[in-house]
């Protein structure tokens, strides 16, 4: 994708109002842009496919390479801006400075007031596709063929993917450690983690999302953190077991570390991963089951938290 220079423009519509989703297949097309809605900035592109080719090219990157690419744009996703303000409440000396924050980020997030699920400052992401906030500003927004769509359309937190992730009935806080075909979950004290198999029928390539909460003085929160993860060994040849071969997440190296899951028999490290990240695992073959073991734990949990994850698919 093309990027084109700055383009500093003040829209109509203030960052908190919906914009109505009106998205034209024609005009002219328009190279991808950093518009400004007021003090927002919006990434513009031509149009949504367009948008979602940068949001894959972005998942590929490794976290440096994001954080550059943010950086070079000086552009806050959403997503870091949800992770803003999880650290927020992380630094906040009192009851009362927690409160400020979280109503500071209310316009922007939502929260969880259920006392029982002691999470009530960890907030949730309203957008309602997740993915979308690689691109979208803290309100939801991105600029698509001139016009802006804002994309938090989610209005009740059970209806957010991390919360039916979280406190879905087989996954919720009452749950500490479970083991079960595509899904870990482990629990350790103040910490805990998932790490569960994604499919995706159209490409029949299969992913791990990881999700990492720790419960601090304010409750439950979402943070970053790394995972330590190996091969069991039985697994290591990709072909036995359906794929047509293994991603770079199993079979490349970790931000340029020089070692891979694929030949360390002791594990290796992740970069750090922000709850909700995506990794490939690689492509099932049409008509069979893709299949493999991986033993992991959190930097949190430590090893006491290691578990398999015993990933299975088939594709047609």
């Amino acid at each position: 994708m093309k990027i084109a220079k700055f383009i500093m423009s003040v829209a109509l519509a203030i960052c908190v109002c919906a914009c109505e989703k009106e998205i034209s297949d024609g005009g002219d097309p328009i190279d991808v842009q950093i518009a400004q809605n007021e003090s927002n900035e919006i990434l513009s592109f031509e149009s949504v496919e367009e948008m979602e080719a940068q949001i894959s090219a972005l998942q590929q990157m490794s976290s440096d390479e994001l954080s550059a690419w943010y950086a070079e744009r000086d552009f806050e996703s959403q997503y870091d801006a949800l992770y803003r303000a999880a650290a927020e409440i992380e630094q906040a000396q009192s009851l009362d400075e927690a409160l400020a924050i979280k109503a500071k980020f209310t316009p922007y997030f939502l929260y969880n007031d259920n006392p029982a699920d002691e999470e009530m400052f960890n907030p949730y992401l309203p957008n309602e596709n997740r993915d979308y906030a690689y691109v979208c500003n803290i309100c939801g927004e991105v600029m698509i063929a001139g016009q802006i769509v804002n994309f938090n359309t989610i209005t009740d937190i059970r209806d957010t993917h991390e919360y039916q992730i979280t406190h879905d009935i087989i996954t919720r806080a009452s749950d500490p450690n479970i083991t079960d075909t595509n899904i870990l979950k482990r629990t350790v004290d103040k910490r805990k983690f998932w790490a569960e198999g994604r499919y995706t029928a159209e490409n029949r390539y299969v992913q791990i999302e990881f999700t990492a909460h720790k419960k601090g003085t304010f409750g439950w929160n979402k943070y970053a953190t790394s995972y330590h993860i190996r091969i069991s060994d039985s697994y290591r040849d990709s072909s036995r077991y359906g794929w047509v071969k293994y991603g770079h997440f199993v079979s490349g190296y970790f931000d340029g570390v020089d070692q891979n899951l694929y030949t360390a028999a002791e594990g290796c490290w992740t970069p750090e991963y922000k709850s909700h990240t995506f990794v490939d695992v690689g492509q099932v073959k049409s008509g069979t089951v893709g299949a493999i073991q991986l033993y992991i734990y959190s930097r949190g949990t430590d090893v006491q938290g290691e578990g398999p994850l015993n990933i299975s698919y088939y594709a047609n």
